[in-house]
């Protein structure tokens, strides 16, 4: 895996960190569900019912954290998020999983469909590459340092996902 890449923007999640290793976070990302209008599904705390399929993209963090947590409502994994999100406004599942600004975005854009207002996980996203490259990870860390003493992570942030964490 590491020969076909150097390093890579994922969320920290323990599933991870067996062949992975992560900078600390720098951005706080949440999950979320965007449901149509008509749903009975009012909070997060709804989701998880039985006969509610949730579409999300596949082994993205929100699909890890729902694989852990759900005890009812089934999992439609997608190839991508996007397609998750493709899929549910084409009448596929109850209810699309992921991070509150595309699903944000999404509702702008759509009538018929909200977000929820609260959240089921918050998602530390970090820098990570091979576990077994320290050198690379310590070159990565320094760097993410002199990002955010200078301000340009922050920068970066809001200009790709507004306001965030």
């Amino acid at each position: 895996m590491a020969s076909n890449w150097d390093i890579a923007f994922l969320a920290i999640d323990p599933a991870r960190e067996a062949t992975l290793r992560f900078t600390s976070p720098y951005i706080t990302i949440q999950g979320t569900a965007l449901v149509s209008v008509d749903s009975p599904c009012q909070s997060v705390a709804d989701m998880d019912r039985p006969a509610t399929t949730i579409n999300v993209g596949q082994n993205a963090a929100y699909d890890l954290w729902l694989t852990r947590h759900l005890q009812h409502a089934s999992l439609h994994r997608l190839p991508s998020s996007q397609e998750a999100i493709d899929a549910f406004l084409a009448g596929e599942g109850d209810m699309v999983a992921g991070i509150r600004q595309p699903l944000e975005a999404t509702a702008r854009q759509h009538a018929g469909v909200r977000v929820l207002a609260d959240n089921f996980t918050e998602i530390q996203q970090a820098i990570c590459v091979a576990r077994a490259d320290v050198d690379r990870f310590h070159a990565v860390n320094d760097a993410l340092s002199e990002w955010r003493a200078d301000g340009s992570l922050q920068a970066l942030i809001a200009g790709h996902l507004g306001q965030a964490n």
